[in-house]
């Protein structure tokens, strides 16, 4: 089987995206909740035990991997993650 395992960097960056990075970085929690307290936004509410970064802070600069990413994105995205690293 598989075993969960954290991901995240030493900073708490996630590596593994269910959005964009443009979405990533943009996401704000929603300021109303619902009557029992919860978020009604389903991201909050899975990340709720370990905490959202949010903003630049968001996306390890190790990351792996963006879900929803357009072909015309991706070799932006590429050349952005691996071709701009600080070395």
């Amino acid at each position: 089987g598989v075993i969960p395992y954290d991901t995240r960097d030493a900073d708490g960056g996630e590596r593994f995206h269910p959005f964009t990075p443009g979405n990533h970085l943009a996401w704000r929690p929603p300021k109303r909740k619902k009557a029992d307290g919860s978020s009604p936004d389903w991201y909050e509410n899975y990340n709720k035990p370990w905490g959202l970064k949010l903003g630049l802070e968001c996306c390890a600069p190790s990351s792996v991997a963006f879900h929803y990413v357009k072909p015309d994105l991706m070799p932006h995205l590429s050349a952005l993650l691996f071709d701009c690293r600080a070395g």
